[in-house]
This record gives C-alpha cells, structure tokens and sequence, in this order.
C-alpha cells in the first residue's frame, strides 16, 4: 500500500530521506520571515488569494499567522495539492494558527472595482479579520496599501510557507462557497469548475445565459449584454438597491420595498427609472433627469 509502514532497512532509509528533504524545504520557505523576526517581530501574516480568474462568484482571500516553529509536513501552494490533502491540511492548519481571517468581495464589488483592487481589497478584510494584529506582511506578488511593513514575493504560494498556508485556507474555503452554489446554479457545472472558465461554462453561458453570482466584467464574449448588466448593478448599488437576481433577460434589484426591473435585453425597466442608451452609454432617468452610469 502507497502509506504503509517501512518494513525493511532499505525502506527505512527512503522514507527518513523524504522526510529529510521535506523538512529542509519547508525550513527554505520560513527563511523569507527571518528579516522580520531578526528585527525582533513575532506576529508575521501570509495573505493570499484564490478565484481571481473565475467567471463567476467572489474572490477570497486568507490571512495567516503561524507559530515560529510551525513546520506542517506537505504545506505547498494549494494549487499542487489534490482536493483531499488540501482539506487535512486545512484542519491542521486551523488547529495550529495562532490567528487566521478570510475576506471576501463578491462579485458584484468585482464588477465595479475591477479585479485587481477587489483582490485587494479582500486582503485587507482578511487581515481586518485576525484576532491578533500582524506586525508585517507576506504576499504572493500582490502589493496592497498598508501600513504595515511588507514582502511580495512572486510565486509566494510556493516560496513562503505563511502564504501557502494561506492559500490552503482561501482554496478550501472558497471550494466549500462554490459547492453550496452549485446547488443553487446547476445548469454551470460550478462543483467541478468552481467558477472557471471551462468549456462546459462558457456554453452554458451562450445556452442558459448568465445568473445573478456571474461577474459581468469577465464575460461578455460568451453574453453580448453583459456590459449592459454590470452598467445597471453598478447604478442601482449607487442609488441604495441591492441587485436581488440576475436572469437571462432582466436585473431585479430591490431598494426596502420598493423594486426595480430591468430587462435589459429591450431596455424595459418597471419601477422608478428608465433606461436608454445615449452615444453608446446607458443611461437612468428619474423624473425627467438623466444620470449617467
């Protein structure tokens, strides 16, 4: 059996070989703290992100602080880990973090920030979202406006063992988001490609149209009005609504009691704007005022 227990000598000497190289490289991926902990900083946090590139859904983020001398064997970017080790990771990982945090942005906050800035923006919630206060900070390639000291190394989730075990934590939590939206989107096959751009969710795109969690800036090529949804969501979140749901015909977004339809396919709307394209851009009126979008 592939885990069984060494039987003979020649065995022996493999499995501690492997667990020698183990341990030395996960020795490697602490070194990147030394600078800090040289300095005498004990709460050192690795952030990092999973889901940026996804059609569909929030992005995530994960923020963790590990004990000095914390060495979990198979610690590695997540993305070089299979589903099933990911999740025995996460538990052991959770168990032995001094603090860790998760921030979110939807999708609807993708839309109107652009990627780059809701990634961001997400790790600052996660780091919001620690019981302890980090002292510095290590991501992978992301540089975010902090005040704290920072290091973004590219490939981090790889190089540092903070931030890997940060992606750890995003991944897993995210996969579980995804899961419980598969259930409520299954025409998207989201439990198997949580969200990205597969072939098999691209044509259900074209078929199906888009629903309400689809990131309306990352897919017009496969739904031609999808600038037309993101324009609306954004105006309607600047005028109080909450977008309630997305079809394939029309944006329904309430504001208390009060509810506004879009079908933006024939620029209909019911409720207290009206919607039309002016040179190119949509536009809202109100009482006979115009806004821009």
């Amino acid at each position: 059996m592939e885990n069984s227990a060494p039987n003979t000598a020649k065995e022996w000497d493999i499995a501690l070989g492997k667990l020698g190289v183990e341990h030395a490289r996960l020795i490697s991926m602490r070194s990147w703290e030394a600078a800090y902990r040289d300095k005498g900083m004990a709460l050192i946090c690795g952030v990092d992100e999973v889901g940026r590139g996804c059609l569909l859904g929030p992005v995530y983020a994960a923020a963790v602080i590990m004990p000095e001398d914390s060495l979990i064997y198979g610690v590695n970017d997540s993305k070089k880990i299979s589903e099933a080790k990911r999740k025995k990771l996460n538990g052991i990982i959770l168990s032995h973090a001094a603090s860790y945090g998760i921030g979110i942005c939807d999708n609807f906050e993708i839309d109107r920030l652009n990627i780059l800035e809701a990634t961001k923006l997400a790790m600052r919630r996660a780091i919001d979202a620690l019981s302890a206060k980090p002292e510095a900070v290590i991501t992978d390639a992301v540089r975010f406006q902090s005040a704290l000291p920072s290091t973004e190394i590219v490939k981090g989730d790889e190089k540092s063992y903070l931030v890997a075990c940060a992606s750890i934590i995003a991944k897993v939590a995210r996969d579980a988001k995804m899961a419980s939206m598969a259930n409520e989107y299954p025409e998207y096959d989201l439990g198997s490609n949580k969200g990205y751009a597969t072939k098999s969710h691209r044509q259900a795109i074209a078929k199906f149209g888009p629903c309400t969690a689809h990131r309306f800036s990352f897919i017009s090529h496969f739904w031609p009005e999808a600038p037309l949804i993101k324009e609306a969501c954004a105006f309607l979140w600047g005028e109080g609504y909450e977008v309630k749901k997305v079809t394939n015909s029309e944006v329904i977004a309430f504001s208390g009691q009060t509810e506004c339809i879009f079908a933006y396919k024939g620029l209909n709307s019911i409720g207290p704007y009206d919607f039309y394209i002016d040179k190119g851009k949509l536009l809202a009126r109100k009482s006979q005022s115009a806004f821009a979008i």
